[in-house]
Parts: C-alpha cells; structure tokens; sequence
C-alpha cells in the first residue's frame, strides 16, 4: 500500500556519513587491530566475579574467574545487555522485551543494489543494507507477542514464511535462504537503566547501560559514542568516581532519545491495521526525508 519514498541520509560535511553498514565482526576486528597496536593487555577467558569499591577513595579491587585479582584505577562495564558488571553494582536489572523480533540473514551483493532500501509490510518490515562491494545484510521485523522460542533448526523456514510477502529485490534473497546458519534470530530488548550508571569507581556504558531496540541502528554508534567520550573525560580527571557520574548525566538524554526514537520506527513498522498503515504511509510520503533530517540533525550535535 503506497508507492516508493527516496530518502537521503545527512551525513557531517563531504566526508563523513551517516550512517556505514558493516558486519560486526569487521568493526571487532578494526577495534581488535587497534588495541593491539597500543599494547593493551587483553585477557580471554574470564569474567569478573567479584568487585571490591567499599573504598570510593583507593583503586577497586576486581577479582577474576580464574582467580587471579586486578588493582584498577576504574572498572568500565561494556559487557552487554545482560551485563554482569550492572548485576553487581545494582542488583538483577532484566531487560525490557519490545514485542519485536528481529531476523537477519547475509548475502552476495547483486550489482543492481547499491543503497539501502527499506520495505513496509503490514505489522512487519525489512531492509537490505549493503555492508561491502561484496555483501549486504537483510534484516527484518515481525511482531512476536508472547515472545516466542523459534527451534535454530526452523530459522530459515520461519524468515521465508514471515516476510514471503515482500516482492521486487528481497524476493531473489529470500529464495537463497534454505540453511538454518544463513538465519539469525533474536527477541527485541531494551535496558532502560536509571542515573546514576556508576558506583564509586565502577562504571557502566554501551548495551549494559542503554540497550536499544535496533530500528535506527544507533547500538554500536552509542557504545563507540560512549567509549570516546568516557575516554576524554577520565584524561587527567582527578575524581574518578565524580567524572563517572557527570558521564552518566551527560550520556542520558542522548541515548533515551535514540531509544525513543527507534521504538517508534519499530511501532510504526509493526502497524497492522489498513487505516492506520494508510495513515502511516501517507505522513512517510509527506515527512519522511525531514524526520530523517530532524533525527541526524539532532544526533550530529556535540555529545
């Protein structure tokens, strides 16, 4: 219902985009490569199991799975939405599921696909991103009330039949999906995590302080956003434990307005209803290119 929308997303001058789709493992690895050309100490294999800040004026002790123990100026927890670094400084914080899920799938990129495209079903929606001259990535939107469990060995099937409605290019990629591994599905979740994201000397950023459902995708540029402004702020700070508050504050406003904001894509995407879908299709026509404008207007402001 409605015809084609042709959007342009705003990037910051002649060189930086908006928006660059990648395959996580590819950003792991640039991340990876800069670590280690730094010679920062990496630990595999173990988690923290206990953390010991009683003390807000000397360094935190942090004490490892393999028994061995860190004397650390700061404790940062980056480890995602089920962050055990959050669990030890306030408690057990589940996530807050969305109604949505998510399915994702890789591909050889046609040439004739050159630029994102987004398509609107009815209570679903699906996208085609292309994340190198030789690859782009689908992914998809269903409503899923009750949140599901889909059996890994039905993945393929289950994507086929959820978006078998969606005709033009996603049709001939859909048609490749016929293994289980070519899919990859997961439930929709949200941390709305309170001020203040720090104890003392212990700190939380990225999914473990503001996960947000993926329909802008905002989640990694937060994380990275977090880390580099976290970094400056701790260069040459003299309280460690107030420069992780005034980071919390800071990061707060920004990141509850990406959640915001990618929950309403998500809401509008999952519309089922025909007057409410022409009704949703009718502003897109109307407003879509200055929401975009409005949202990365916003989001190119200084953090």
């Amino acid at each position: 219902i409605g015809g084609p929308i042709l959007t342009v997303y705003p990037g910051i001058g002649d060189d930086i985009p908006a928006i660059v789709g990648m395959r996580r493992v590819e950003l792991h690895r640039a991340l990876a490569a800069s670590l280690d050309k730094l010679n920062v100490d990496i630990r595999l294999g173990v988690t923290v199991t206990a953390i010991d800040d009683s003390q807000p004026a000397v360094p935190v002790t942090v004490t490892l799975s393999d028994g061995s123990n860190l004397t650390c100026d700061a404790v940062i927890g980056a480890d995602g939405i089920r962050s055990q670094i959050r669990a030890q400084l306030f408690g057990a914080i589940e996530p807050t599921y969305t109604g949505f899920g998510v399915w994702r799938s890789t591909h050889a990129k046609p040439a004739s696909i050159d630029t994102k495209i987004m398509m609107m079903g009815v209570g679903t929606r699906l996208g085609i991103m292309p994340i190198s001259r030789d690859e782009l990535y689908m992914f998809g939107t269903t409503r899923e009330p009750g949140k599901p469990h889909y059996p890994r060995d039905q993945w393929a099937s289950v994507m086929k039949a959820k978006f078998a409605d969606f005709k033009g290019p996603a049709a001939p990629l859909l048609a490749e999906i016929v293994r289980p591994e070519q899919v990859y599905y997961t439930s929709v979740e949200e941390v709305h995590l309170p001020l203040p994201w720090s104890r003392g000397r212990v700190g939380l950023i990225g999914d473990a302080a503001h996960s947000s459902s993926p329909f802008m995708g905002q989640g990694g540029a937060m994380a990275l956003e977090d880390a580099v402004l976290l970094a400056e702020m701790l260069d040459g700070a003299d309280d460690v434990a107030a420069t992780l508050t005034a980071f919390g504050t800071r990061r707060f406003g920004r990141c509850k307005f990406v959640q915001d904001a990618s929950r309403q894509v998500g809401q509008a995407g999952a519309t089922e209803d025909k007057d409410a879908i022409l009704m949703r299709n009718s502003r897109m026509q109307s407003n879509a290119q200055s929401d975009l404008d409005s949202f990365y207007a916003h989001m190119a402001q200084p953090v």
